[in-house]
């Protein structure tokens, strides 16, 4: 997930990541940049760019949160990147 934010000293917009793997529960949940060295497995307040990977994900479905904290404009615009070995019941846009 990408944002660009407002210019200042420090994060302005704070946005975050959420992935859960919905027949795991609660435990299966992941959060965006948890894996960055020095993390505290805590939402990141830090950066406009967050990344979650899993390595090996169990087929089912996953449901992707983002949760918008201390928006100075409203109507914050967002980029969503998935990949991987995908499959969809919804029929692709022309």
């Amino acid at each position: 997930m990408a944002w660009t934010d407002l210019p200042g000293r420090a994060l302005q917009n704070n946005l975050d990541l959420f992935v859960q793997f919905v027949p795991g529960g609660p435990s299966a949940k992941w959060l965006g940049n948890q894996d960055l060295p020095n993390s505290l497995k805590i939402p990141d307040p830090d950066n406009n760019i967050e990344v979650i990977r899993v390595d090996q994900p169990l087929a089912g479905e996953y449901l992707i949160q983002i949760a918008a904290f201390n928006l100075l404009q409203p109507g914050q615009d967002v980029a969503v990147v998935v990949a991987g070995n995908l499959t969809s019941p919804l029929t692709p846009v022309p």
